[in-house]
């Protein structure tokens, strides 16, 4: 176990044990992604929080004491002076006496929160949640920000207004009314806080854990127990963003293949995860029903294959053959999530009737007719059902659940493909199919 404590910089889908700088680097790819999604394309730039200093504006300073936001070029900035631990930041102030030749033209001024070339370290100081008796300093380096006034602005700057300071009756007032920029939709910005609060406290257990370790290796036992007690945060992390109905797919995709299911984190060894074009939702999912094909290829049930397919106008493409009716449709259902279950929506056609279905399901070889569940779908009520017992399908449509433990234990799946399997119920959208062909 001491060769994974070693601390050297490696990217997390590479890491097995979650240590600092893993979790560096984490945070790092979160933040280099969180910012690159639908709704942060539509409002590109915007400021998610922003306190001032109102007891500085009456001395003529305008001074922040927190700003988040996100600038022209999608750059997300964290600026917050009032951290404990951070005397030693820079402080983000505008003399505003100073500039008081633009106030006696206009009687106003709009202030820009502008990047700069420098970088400042600061230091943070981090209790550990799980063992408040511990802490952690943190070293991390941030942008410098500058307040430019809008008639200094070039064409260099890259800044977001922030306010507008008015001059009357011969004292410094802040336009309560000027409207900054903002994300009319910000739940990137919900989960974004989340996670940071989530990775630092996971940063900092890593770092005592390692640490009792290293001084002393028979407490290897409480060292692997103290890092499952991790496993059910990640469950509530999981579950809080799948109830964010609005969150972007690619958003979604990336961070789950981050942490995973917990069935994965459970595992001795993390498995090494392929690393998708996440700015390409398309080109993401064919990718990803080439890697289920290679998968799906491997087994066979009753002279029939099930192909991962992007349907268009009912033909599908398997191979180099292209099929114009399919036995029957297989659609992944987004709206029930498990993580040890794939849910399928299967969906008659016209020529076809139950007990088309109903003989696929008995004779499933893939899992075994005792591990196969027919639901009947009622979002209200959620009652399930055997399918023998079952006699309404509902416009054709019955619901089949694969219990992935089976899975892995009836095909001996490797642990990357068990994880495919675990994920693409929430991975893929509504419009990609499954279809059985018959090989007659």
């Amino acid at each position: 176990m001491g060769d994974f404590f070693k601390g050297k910089k490696i990217h997390w889908s590479e890491g097995i044990y979650l240590t600092p700088q893993h979790l560096q680097q984490l945070q790092d790819y979160v933040d280099d992604t969180i910012i690159n999604t639908t709704h942060i394309r539509e409002y590109y730039e915007a400021v998610l929080e922003l306190k001032i200093d109102n007891l500085a504006i009456s001395k003529g300073i305008f001074k922040i004491q927190k700003f988040i936001g996100i600038l022209k070029n999608r750059k997300y900035v964290n600026y917050n002076c009032m951290l404990p631990n951070q005397n030693d930041n820079y402080d983000l102030s505008i003399d505003l006496q100073e500039h008081s030749s633009a106030f006696h033209i206009n009687n106003q001024i709009i202030l820009y929160i502008c990047l700069t070339d420098k970088l400042t370290t600061v230091e943070e100081n981090i209790v550990d949640k799980y063992d408040n008796t511990q802490s952690l300093n943190l070293l991390k380096d941030v942008e410098n920000l500058v307040i430019v006034p809008d008639y200094l602005l070039t064409g260099n700057h890259i800044g977001i207004p922030i306010g507008k300071v008015l001059w009357k009756n011969n004292i410094f007032v802040i336009d309560e009314d000027y409207q900054y920029p903002i994300v009319v939709i910000n739940n990137e910005h919900v989960i974004y806080k989340y996670i940071v609060d989530f990775i630092n406290n996971m940063r900092v257990s890593a770092a005592n854990i390692t640490s009792q370790y290293l001084r002393d290796k028979t407490k290897k036992d409480l060292v692997v127990e103290k890092y499952q007690s991790f496993f059910p945060d990640v469950l509530v992390l999981e579950s809080k963003l799948l109830s964010k109905v609005l969150l972007p797919i690619e958003v979604f995709m990336t961070l789950h293949k981050i942490f995973g299911s917990l069935s994965i984190l459970k595992l001795t060894n993390l498995p090494m995860i392929k690393k998708y074009n996440h700015y390409n939702i398309l080109e993401d999912i064919k990718n990803l029903i080439n890697d289920i094909n290679n998968i799906l290829q491997e087994f066979e049930l009753l002279g029939e294959r099930i192909f991962f397919q992007l349907s268009d106008d009912n033909e599908y493409i398997v191979g180099n053959n292209k099929f114009s009716q399919s036995f029957f449709h297989i659609t992944l259902d987004e709206s029930i999530f498990n993580s040890t279950s794939l849910f399928l929506l299967v969906e008659m056609d016209i020529n076809n009737n139950q007990q088309d279905i109903i003989k696929w399901i008995e004779n499933c070889k893939i899992i075994g007719k005792d591990k196969v569940k027919e639901i009947i779908y009622r979002r209200s009520r959620g009652i399930q059902k055997q399918i023998t017992e079952n006699t309404n399908f509902g416009k054709n449509i019955v619901i089949v659940e694969i219990i992935m433990s089976s899975f892995k234990e009836l095909l001996s799946i490797n642990e990357k493909e068990l994880y495919v399997f675990n994920t693409i119920s929430t991975f893929l959208p509504k419009t990609l199919s499954l279809c059985v062909i018959k090989d007659h």
